[in-house]
């Protein structure tokens, strides 16, 4: 993703993202990262002992999949929503107004990756609100 990326603004935003990691410790601002991921909720089994020459059968259960969406500042505090489906932008910005709703005294600065969801027309439309 690097390469394709404009280097003046790669720096730019490099910069910026150090200007707010300097900030946040002196508690003028909080800086939140946010972030997906997802777990399979069965185990891979690759290899299992046995004797020589027995068999053995290991049949793992068929389970779903979770999702995570969750936020996380610089003193290790976060907020975490979970889901049994594929995390898409609408439940990202469902999650976001939640987050948003919470009183706070501070600003708060949120630093969102390149992901697909987060550059989707939905999100730019909910952003620029």
């Amino acid at each position: 993703m690097k390469k394709r990326q404009c280097p003046i603004e790669q720096e730019s935003k490099k910069e910026a993202l150090g200007e707010l990691s300097a900030l946040a410790p002196t508690n003028l601002i909080e800086v939140y990262f946010g972030d997906e991921s997802g777990f399979w909720q069965n185990p891979v089994i690759a290899r299992a002992w046995q004797f020589r020459g027995e068999e053995i059968r290991l049949v793992p259960e068929k389970r779903g999949r979770l999702s995570v969406f969750g936020l996380l500042n610089t003193d290790c505090e976060g907020k975490f929503w979970a889901s049994e489906k594929t995390i898409k932008t609408e439940f990202v910005i469902d999650c976001l107004e939640e987050w948003l709703t919470q009183k706070n005294e501070k600003p708060r600065v949120l630093v969102l990756d390149n992901a697909r969801i987060h550059r989707s027309k939905k999100m730019r439309a909910k952003l620029a609100e």
